[in-house]
């Protein structure tokens, strides 16, 4: 029995790409910005599973299946996406956890968790390093990199077959950290120029009890984030640059797990 054209094996094919890629598609920087309605996250996982149905059949090991077999396959096709795609959005946690290291130091978490605006606590220099991170990313074609990374990921995991090496949870763990150095480096300069800041400002006012540097401290703490976030943005944007290969490595070697 077809549909449009289609036989029964090739529908199940379909929604399983259709599965993964749709979970990709929520999880994914770009596409997984709340700013983009889900009926535009739901027509672009739509069209990926046609434009990566040829790559995926051609490993794929999926018969008819029954009804739970299919509900199962479905799961992990789901599970797979959404790792995928919270794999490849790891840079941009890194850039955001940094943003928040940074507000924390220099005073700007009050402003973060009072904003009228956002309904939420925001990270203020921590959405400014985000845009930035966006265009850069944007620059370097990344979007194109994780495009080319779904379909990279239908030939290291085929649909229908799934193994779980042993080596994935350690790797894991060391990635964790390896991304908590990268998020200190990002935030280093701000946060030694603050801690400067408070030595300097405690150091005054050991020698001046009069003046009352309690007023002023948030002032002159966040005065010098942002003199410093001016001063040290060609190295922020170096690093945040030198994010995108690094993710795209993470990827191959999480698909080098299952080949």
């Amino acid at each position: 029995m077809g549909f449009f054209g289609l036989t029964s094996g090739q529908i199940v094919l379909l929604l399983l790409i259709f599965a993964r890629v749709g979970a990709i598609s929520f999880t994914a920087p770009v596409i997984s910005s709340p700013r983009v309605p889900p009926q535009i996250k739901a027509g672009l996982g739509l069209a990926l599973s046609f434009a990566f149905y040829s790559v995926a059949a051609r490993d794929a090991a999926v018969a008819v299946p029954t009804i739970p077999v299919f509900v199962l396959l479905l799961i992990k096709e789901v599970v797979v996406g959404l790792v995928i795609g919270y794999a490849a959005s790891l840079l941009f946690n890194v850039v955001q956890m940094a943003g928040e290291i940074q507000d924390n130091q220099a005073g700007f978490s009050f402003a973060g968790v009072v904003d009228p605006n956002m309904g939420h606590g925001a990270a203020i220099l921590g959405q400014f390093q985000m845009t930035m991170m966006w265009l850069i990313f944007f620059a370097v074609n990344g979007h194109l990199l994780l495009i080319r990374g779904i379909g990279e990921s239908f030939l290291a995991i085929p649909v229908g077959s799934f193994s779980y090496d042993p080596r994935v949870t350690p790797y894991m763990f060391s990635l964790a950290t390896t991304l908590m150095m990268t998020a200190i480096k990002i935030s280093a300069p701000i946060i030694c120029a603050v801690l400067l800041a408070d030595l300097a400002m405690g150091m005054l006012q050991r020698t001046a009890p009069q003046l009352n540097l309690i007023a002023v401290g948030f002032q002159i703490k966040i005065g010098v984030a942002v003199v410093m976030l001016l001063l040290a943005l060609p190295l922020v944007a170096m690093l945040q640059r030198d994010l995108i290969p690094f993710n795209v490595n993470v990827l191959e070697k999480i698909f080098s797990f299952f080949r």
